[in-house]
């Protein structure tokens, strides 16, 4: 009777402990952003798409066709800007630059949208100096890959948090 009991229980942690990731597909990221320098631009687009596939990849299993998924995620670049404030006293001059994004997610299954969710982040850098330089509202790549990457991770788990 022991070594039933004990067989089942066995049974039961392998059969719990072989719970299948959900297989997903990433459609082709689209920039929809209308005005700015980053219009449009398919680098942009890409560099997003590889970010949200390497974080899809740590808790999911990537597939090469849509047929082969359970679940699709498709996401849209919609907004993408530069937000300045300086300070000046006297000599002193301090420079804030904000980048902010915002994408839209949707998680599909099949051809059916199952959620739709907005993600807008931004990443700030301040420089202090004692000479007035600007940079004419040009973007600092550290401050941009820092924002794409905080609204991939936020818009990623606000899709997939119960599948």
């Amino acid at each position: 009777m022991k070594i039933i009991g004990l067989i089942f229980g066995f049974l039961a942690v392998s059969l719990i402990g072989y719970a299948e990731t959900p297989k997903i597909y990433l459609h082709n990221v689209e920039n929809k952003i209308q005005i700015g320098k980053l219009a449009g631009n398919r680098n942009l687009a890409f560099g997003v798409k590889n970010i949200v596939e390497e974080l899809l990849s740590e808790n999911y299993s990537l597939v090469p066709t849509q047929i082969d998924a359970d679940y699709s995620v498709q996401v849209d670049i919609v907004f993408l800007d530069v937000e300045q404030a300086n300070m000046s006293i006297g000599i002193m001059h301090q420079d804030k630059q904000s980048v902010v994004i915002s994408m839209v997610g949707k998680l599909l299954k099949g051809d059916k949208v199952i959620k739709t969710k907005t993600a807008t982040e931004k990443s700030s850098e301040v420089s202090m100096s004692t000479l007035v330089i600007s940079e004419a509202g040009g973007f600092n790549q550290t401050s941009l890959s820092n924002a794409l990457k905080k609204a991939s991770v936020s818009l990623t788990t606000k899709l997939l948090d119960k599948i």
